[in-house]
């Protein structure tokens, strides 16, 4: 009987957290276990009943301060864990790695029977998963015949890097860790190529994957009597610009929008305009489903990254408009190649005539894109790692 592979996927996050990075990590853990793989992980614990089915769960120990700073919300947002809080943020400014590096602590406790993997992946965002193998490899607590990096966002590059560290010393530190890898993915092309460029003594084991969706979403939705345009996801001004499309949305009555997420804006709501803060993964995929337009707006110009969103859509039988920055037209590109996705500069003009030209044609049916489904993904890693 021919022995499964073995597979350590590592997350500094728990698998059922309701950000981007669980959301692709739980699709590529299901991938690799409906290939037949034997996938063991190591994260933060679950907040609720794992529903993978993984082979065995290993966790972090977890520091009571980090914890306590991180669940603010949950404490009633009492004054003393507030200003904890936002001692704790102004501490991990100073460190190139975010204030989950607090992982980092007591790892020699963490007891992991199976030390021996065919393979090890290590997923960011937090860049901290990286550096955790590196630490226990480093003490010899397991091993590996290869170990894969699949980074979600670029630590140089990277937007939303809020360390006060010199740039120079975050490039150094990323080149270490992708020097110590045998892979390296991303999750787009665009950023493939500029860490190739930036990188050029590691561009051999760089290779670009795109983020899986875990199972196809279709299904029947509500008739609205106006047309619903959706827009799900956080805008703080310093990564997005969500003004075009709400400038946009106040012009065009005919239609209803919903715009829920996280930011640093007070938009106002009007009579076709609902605002709402961000909303648990399980609520909002209700919410998309009776949308009949999904939009997915890009990052500021200077980032080639992409939000997790723009691969999520894919599950669907809607249509989705990428709205990019100007100076971003390689993602534009990327995205029209796929024929999946309708693309527009961010700009009000041209956002009203796409909405428009989108929602007045009925005669289009849209489908799931099947290469980003996670078996599909998964197959395509497997492939490349196991050269």
């Amino acid at each position: 009987m021919k022995l499964k592979k073995k597979i350590l996927y590592v997350s500094t996050y728990a698998l059922d957290s309701n950000d981007s990075a669980s959301v692709r990590n739980r699709a590529m853990v299901k991938g690799l276990m409906e290939l037949g793989f034997d996938v063991y992980t190591l994260t933060r614990k679950n907040n609720g009943k794992d529903s993978l089915g993984c082979v065995r769960q290993y966790f972090l120990n977890t520091p009571i301060i980090y914890e306590r700073a991180h669940n603010i919300s949950k404490e009633n947002n009492r004054t003393f864990w507030k200003i904890k809080k936002v001692a704790w943020n102004l501490y991990s400014s100073f460190s190139i790695y975010d204030s989950q590096r607090a992982l980092l602590k007591d790892m020699e406790s963490i007891d992991i029977d199976n030390k021996s993997f065919d393979y090890i992946i290590s997923s960011s965002d937090s860049k901290v998963s990286h550096l955790i193998i590196d630490k226990m490899l480093l003490n010899k607590q397991i091993s590996a015949r290869k170990w894969t990096q699949y980074w979600g966002d670029p630590f140089y590059n990277d937007i939303n890097i809020r360390s006060w560290i010199p740039r120079v010393m975050i490039k150094k530190e990323e080149k270490r860790l992708l020097h110590l890898a045998d892979y390296v993915f991303y999750t787009n092309p665009i950023t493939l190529e500029e860490q190739k460029s930036l990188f050029e003594e590691e561009k051999q084991k760089m290779h670009f994957i795109p983020s899986p969706y875990i199972r196809e979403r279709i299904g029947s939705k509500i008739q609205n009597e106006k047309k619903t345009i959706g827009y799900y996801g956080n805008y703080n001004s310093k990564d997005r610009d969500i003004r075009p499309l709400y400038n946009a949305a106040k012009e065009l009555k005919t239609f209803n929008f919903e715009i829920i997420g996280d930011s640093d804006l007070k938009l106002e709501a009007d009579d076709n305009i609902m605002i709402r803060n961000r909303l648990p993964y399980n609520q909002i995929e209700q919410v998309e489903n009776n949308a009949d337009l999904l939009i997915c707006l890009g990052n500021k110009l200077g980032s080639s990254q992409l939000p997790g969103k723009f691969y999520n859509y894919a599950a669907t039988d809607k249509p989705i408009l990428f709205i990019y920055e100007q100076g971003c037209e390689k993602l534009a590109e990327y995205a029209e190649k796929l024929h999946r996705y309708y693309v527009c500069l961010n700009q009000k003009s041209d956002i009203i005539r796409a909405i428009i030209s989108i929602c007045n044609d009925d005669s289009v049916k849209y489908y799931p894109y099947t290469d980003f489904y996670c078996v599909n993904v998964a197959r395509e890693f497997i492939e490349i790692i196991a050269e």
